[in-house]
């Protein structure tokens, strides 16, 4: 919680924090799933604007249930749906569900190891009416960002400054880039 609440204190820009108990699979324990509704009450408590999370049941699907829940507990904050997507059993079916419970985005690769390989399923996400606001994310990089027509995308950047990383993560919208911090300077992707 230090760190969120430091991360609150300290950014002007919107971050979204992502709340994911570990890593592996969407399907979580009841003792997980707890500590992600906690988690999920935190961050509305601290004032952002939004967050990442996302759960299935061991078929594939959205755990609509649990996600009503945790839909509850946000509130008024704009939830993405994480690359759990990716691992949903029906993309489509998944769309719709997310659509109804009042997902704001859904981060996805098109369901493949990265967004390029899987632009296909991602252009056809986005052409899905009254889906939420799909954002491409893995592997996506300036090179090739540009033919992808993305109204968003996610990058992760880990620069080296003297052999240490120090991560960055910036969501580019609207050909805007947010970055969050670091120690090097990046060049924005434009």
């Amino acid at each position: 919680m230090g760190v969120l609440k430091s991360v609150r204190q300290r950014v002007t820009i919107p971050v979204h924090p992502i709340i994911r108990p570990r890593g592996g699979d969407f399907c979580y324990s009841d003792g997980e799933f707890a500590a992600i509704l906690e988690d999920v009450r935190t961050v509305r408590e601290l004032g952002f604007p939004g967050l990442v999370t996302g759960v299935l049941d061991v078929d594939g699907n959205v755990d609509m249930p649990r996600m009503e829940k945790i839909m509850a507990a946000a509130g008024p904050l704009a939830v993405t749906f994480h690359r759990a997507f990716d691992m949903c059993a029906n993309p489509l079916n998944t769309l719709n569900n997310l659509a109804e419970l009042g997902i704001a985005r859904v981060l996805t690769s098109g369901q493949k190891s990265d967004a390029l390989q899987g632009l296909s399923k991602i252009m056809e996400l986005i052409a899905h009416r009254d889906a939420p606001i799909i954002m491409a994310g893995a592997g996506v990089r300036a090179e090739n960002l540009p033919t992808s027509s993305m109204p968003e995308c996610w990058k992760s950047i880990a620069p080296r400054e003297r052999g240490k990383p120090h991560r960055c993560v910036i969501v580019i919208k609207d050909c805007l880039c947010h970055q969050m911090h670091t120690r090097t300077s990046i060049r924005v992707m434009s």
